[in-house]
């Protein structure tokens, strides 16, 4: 597809989904000292969201449906990278005939609710870097797209990577890098609407200034690493 400027492919990650609690729900927060025991979790939201974290934002750890804990969002440094993001640090009480944990996250811009689908054991303990909410706000994937040298055009930094479903653009690239030859990117794809369709690749090259295609073929892998797959363009 002969397009002559670079398209204007946009992605807004940062809309505001629907919440499963309409409004700012009524937590009140139980005695930490009528537990004998306690766990700890670090939770942090979907990049979806840290653009709209606020320190009006609240999470409450609800455990067999007694709100257990209530805390603000804290800036966490992110070891040996320079950058922080916002995450809730949970301390959470339990007794012996306590069972599971469920998680609820209000955005106080948004006036939402949300409901972790995935709750977990107290017998845990401790629970580390979790990212409950990245699959719960929306089906997200990531994939590592490498691009060899062998194509009808020679891939450049100034090329453009996208994911599609269909016409609507899902993902653009966050990172690109070159080894040993290859141009490899780095692109998370989202289902916004739950479409549960496959993705397809549309590669911008700015030598050419075409973009090209590949066949609808990758799926929503949830809970796995980034997927590795090498492009071949005709």
């Amino acid at each position: 597809m002969k397009v002559g400027e670079a398209p204007n492919w946009t992605f807004e990650t940062n809309t505001i989904p629907p919440g499963d609690i309409q409004g700012k729900p009524e937590w009140d927060e139980v005695n930490f000292y009528d537990y004998e025991d306690n766990m700890t979790a670090i939770v942090f939201v979907s990049e979806d969201f840290d653009v709209t974290v606020k320190p009006d934002d609240r999470m409450a750890a609800i455990v067999d449906g007694e709100v257990r804990e209530i805390c603000t969002p804290t800036l966490y440094k992110i070891p040996d990278v320079e950058e922080s993001l916002y995450c809730f640090m949970l301390y959470i009480p339990f007794g012996s005939e306590d069972d599971s944990v469920e998680l609820q996250y209000y955005n106080a811009k948004a006036n939402q609710t949300y409901v972790a689908k995935d709750a977990f054991s107290v017998k845990d303990y401790t629970i580390g870097d979790d990212e409950l909410f990245i699959y719960t706000l929306r089906p997200m994937s990531a994939y590592y797209l490498v691009v060899p040298p062998n194509q009808p055009f020679t891939p450049s930094p100034d090329d453009e990577l996208a994911m599609f479903m269909g016409d609507e653009c899902c993902g653009v690239e966050s990172y690109q890098t070159i080894k040993d030859g290859n141009h490899i990117w780095l692109v998370s794809a989202y289902d916004m609407n739950y479409r549960g369709e496959k993705f397809h690749v549309r590669y911008y090259s700015s030598q050419t200034q075409t973009i090209y295609m590949t066949e609808p073929r990758y799926e929503i892998h949830q809970f796995t690493d980034a997927l590795i797959d090498t492009l071949k363009f005709k």
